[in-house]
């Protein structure tokens, strides 16, 4: 069993590259979208504020300099927060095989309710992204 363990670790440090540290990469752009309406996921900002019926998405796009290699895995965790108070935490380790590359997150619009709110992407225990919104009735 540890030895089918160590293959993993050797097979994902193959697939994914070198670790290129948070302190290396680019923030490239960063959205808050409700993904339009139909099936087809569209990448349009959302401005201003979203319905309590919406479902919003955080969208980062990150890059580094060798194009050539991956970044690693990485431990990225996105806290949306209800005024001061955190509503939701998700984390997960993440294989950023190419630059550049594209983290979601997602959440109800009725989970946070009417009010001011936030969303923070954490890479490595670093705030990487932050983005400030509203939700209306």
């Amino acid at each position: 069993m540890r030895t089918q363990y160590s293959i993993l670790i050797l097979l994902l440090f193959c697939l994914c590259g070198c670790l290129i540290p948070v302190s290396e990469m680019e923030l490239t752009s960063s959205i808050l979208t409700t993904g339009g309406e139909g099936a087809v996921f569209k990448r349009i900002p959302q401005s201003g504020s979203f319905k309590l019926e919406d479902i919003i998405h955080l969208l980062t796009t990150l890059r580094w300099e060798d194009v050539e290699s991956g970044a690693g895995v990485h431990e990225m965790v996105h806290k949306w927060y209800a005024g001061e108070e955190l509503i939701s935490r998700i984390k997960f380790d993440a294989c950023f095989y190419r630059t550049p590359y594209e983290i979601r997150s997602e959440i109800t619009a009725s989970s946070l309710g009417v009010g001011s709110h936030r969303v923070e992407l954490y890479i490595d225990d670093i705030l990487f992204d932050q983005r400030d919104f509203e939700v209306v009735e």
